[in-house]
């Protein structure tokens, strides 16, 4: 008969209710309501209608009424102890005994209001549960919500919501004689397995909801428990994440207490994965992922704390958590700092004014916008600070301002850097992107010193020369440790020969020289092929193109050498930069004389230093060359080397593996360094006297000149 029709039971209620006074109430006119009930499989038993001595009124009549909530007593035993016991009151017994019954209590004596507000609420976010649920009125006010749960069993009675006792209400229980004070009341619970409650019409409660008690599921059952438990004030909330004391010492709210203050909990929980489903003044409900409908989690506004019903969390529900506790557990399995990071990324946190005007300066500094969370003020001083900085420190500001002057090497590193400094085959070098040309820099302190002080430009002279004296006291014995910071040199962007196009550098323009004829090209060329030339390579005058040419060169070539095609393709690849191992040759100036003394002041000299008219030539004096890594100590880059005069005894073969390798440098108080055989310059060596070269390799690369007495008969050149 459970759900059956109850219209004559209910009409007896309803009689009763409106005509009768529950002190005149007799067992004869409630009995047809009991046998409806016990017919339904409810187990029920007699409840005092009155106090009775000790005995308070609503408690159970029997001593013990735990056999009950196994065993329904018949019609017969129920009647029997009602007459015993002088009572027209009755109690339902919730649980599996009664086929899985249930009831939630709202008790509005302890919370005034909150009936109407949960009914809202069921009506509201349950439209499809709310008609069905049955629903009692009590005497001081609350409801009871009445039903079966069709697929699992009925838990213990439950505390679903309750607040703070006042000191009124505590001041009671201490009058009362309590011993264990309770510092909470409950205002929502549950009566379930070993519950009672008393059912209309015993004691004044009444039906408000007139529906047979419905059979739910236990989602739907879980739906109804978890609305009733958003509206528990007394909240455990989880422990807040918290930053280190470094961390804290940094913000005035740091990140966490930021994110709690302002997040849109709507917008934290669906990226998540979780549904909105309803909101009031007070709560927004959400629905889990995988799941289509119910109260799965609320937010209290007032509080700003979720609390999270579902057990298919890791969370437990039984404690409220904030925005930035579920933010970790949801986004990065509980990793509070990695959830610290995320939120720092997003702007969240309000730094200490002094730590953001330190951040703001470092931020110019490094040409970097600083963490998300700065303000917009900080944010607005440090894209005007670089745009300021971009004009008059481009690369940051090497020093730094505290109660002196400090240099930091990383950034004067990084400063040199951006003005063109690099190392070179051990050499420090420095391009000019303006120009277009690299120096090769011999005075290296003195070249890093000036171009640092050249990029200070600051109008203060008293701050000026401070850090002009730091920069000095800090480059002092930090040059080598510089050069070998500075990147590399990408020969890559250094104009070169190739084999069909020779390149002359001029102070005004750049030759290019093929079979084709010769094209003069400016030096903006080198920036729109993104090249650069060494200061070596550039020879000091200006070259005319529409100038006439002249013979004279000639007319010397012809009267000192004949100017055979020999001495052309001795010519021709000297003036050519391009070298290649199989093609590297020593370039040897004689004389035909068979008398020394009848030689001299032929024009060899005349020779090599013309050759500067077409590529970049260093002559050194032959009496002092030594073939070691001193060799080429006084060399800078340019592309021919020339030893002149070279003794009588001079050991030829030692410019066997200068001519065609790589060679060892070693500059004065610098390290050796190894420059490969492409940048190394081609050899020209004149002398007065004979020469044998026995070294089969070397001699195969001798090319020798030999110069015609012409000049020497006719008194020289």
């Amino acid at each position: 008969m459970r759900n059956g029709n109850v219209e004559h039971t209910q009409k007896s209620i309803t009689y009763i209710q409106n005509n009768l006074d529950n002190n005149n109430i007799s067992l004869s006119d409630i009995w047809p309501q009991i046998k409806f009930l016990l017919a339904d499989g409810i187990s029920l038993i007699p409840v005092r209608d009155k106090d009775h001595g000790d005995k308070k009124a609503k408690s159970p009549c029997m001593v013990s009424w735990k056999p009950q909530q196994t065993e329904r007593m018949t019609e017969a035993e129920l009647w029997e102890a009602m007459n015993q016991y002088d009572t027209t009151a009755i109690g339902v017994v919730c649980g599996e005994i009664s086929g899985r019954l249930e009831l939630i209590d709202i008790d509005s004596k302890y919370k005034p209001g909150i009936e109407a507000l949960l009914i809202k609420d069921i009506e509201k976010l349950y439209p499809e549960i709310f008609p069905k649920i049955r629903i009692h009125a009590t005497p001081s006010g609350g409801r009871h919500i009445i039903y079966r749960i069709e697929d699992h069993d009925v838990e213990g009675n439950l505390k679903l919501a309750g607040r703070y006792a006042t000191d009124d209400e505590v001041k009671d229980q201490l009058k009362a004689g309590k011993k264990r004070l309770s510092k909470t009341i409950n205002f929502l619970e549950t009566r379930g397995e070993g519950g009672y409650f008393l059912y209309p019409p015993s004691l004044g409660y009444s039906v408000v909801q007139d529906v047979p008690i419905p059979l739910i599921t236990w989602e739907e059952r879980c739906g109804l428990i978890n609305l009733c438990r958003s509206y528990d004030e007394v909240i455990k909330v989880a422990p807040t994440p918290q930053p280190t004391k470094s961390q804290n010492d940094y913000y005035t709210t740091n990140p966490f207490e930021d994110f709690n203050n302002t997040c849109d909990p709507i917008k934290l929980m669906e990226e998540y994965g979780w549904k909105y489903l309803k909101d009031n003044a007070r709560f927004i409900w959400f629905t889990r992922p995988g799941k289509d409908n119910g109260v799965s989690a609320s937010w209290n506004h007032e509080k700003r704390v979720f609390f999270i019903f579902t057990s298919s969390t890791d969370l437990n529900n039984e404690r409220g958590y904030n925005p930035a506790t579920l933010l970790a557990e949801f986004g990065f399995a509980g990793d509070k700092k990695k959830a610290f990071r995320y939120l720092v990324d997003k702007g969240y946190g309000q730094i200490k004014p002094r730590v953001e005007r330190a951040i703001i300066a470092k931020a110019i500094n490094e040409k970097k916008s600083g963490p998300a969370n700065l303000s917009t003020e900080a944010k607005e001083s440090i894209k005007a600070g670089i745009e300021r900085s971009n004009v008059v420190h481009p690369f940051g500001e090497f020093w730094k301002i505290d109660d002196g002057i400090s240099i930091h090497l990383s950034d004067v590193i990084f400063v040199l850097k951006g003005l063109g400094f690099c190392d070179h085959l051990g050499r420090l070098c420095k391009f000019n992107f303006d120009t277009r040309i690299v120096s090769n820099c011999e005075d290296e302190l003195n070249n890093l010193i000036d171009s640092l002080r050249d990029y200070v430009k600051i109008e203060d002279s008293n701050l000026r020369d401070d850090i002009y004296n730091s920069i000095e006291e800090k480059l002092s014995t930090e040059v080598k440790y510089i050069r070998s910071r500075l990147p590399r040199m990408d020969m890559k962007c250094i104009l070169a020969d190739k084999a069909s196009v020779a390149y002359k550098c001029y102070t005004n323009c750049i030759l290019a020289i093929s079979a084709d004829g010769v094209k003069q090209l400016g030096y903006e060329w080198l920036k729109g092929q993104d090249l650069f030339v060494f200061d070596s390579q550039i020879q000091q005058r200006e070259y005319f193109f529409d100038q006439p040419s002249s013979d004279l060169y000639k007319t010397y070539l012809t009267n000192a050498t004949r100017y055979t095609d020999h001495v052309k393709n001795c010519l021709g690849y000297l003036a050519h930069k391009k070298k290649v191992k199989d093609r590297a040759y020593l370039i040897i100036l004689t004389e035909e004389v068979p008398n020394i003394k009848d030689g001299g002041g032929s024009g060899k000299n005349v020779f090599t230093g013309s050759l500067s008219w077409t590529t970049t030539v260093h002559e050194v004096d032959g009496a002092i060359v030594k073939t070691d890594e001193k060799m080429l100590q006084s060399w800078n880059g340019q592309n021919i080397f020339v030893m002149s005069d070279l003794r009588k005894n001079f050991y030829w073969p030692m410019l066997k593996n200068p001519v065609s390798d790589n060679m060892t440098i070693k500059k004065l108080y610098k390290d050796e360094s190894s420059i490969p055989f492409e940048l190394s310059p081609k050899f020209v060596a004149s002398t007065n006297f004979s020469y044998d070269i026995s070294d089969g390799g070397l001699k195969r690369r001798a090319r020798p000149i030999e110069f015609t007495p012409f000049y020497t008969k006719n008194g020289g050149v």
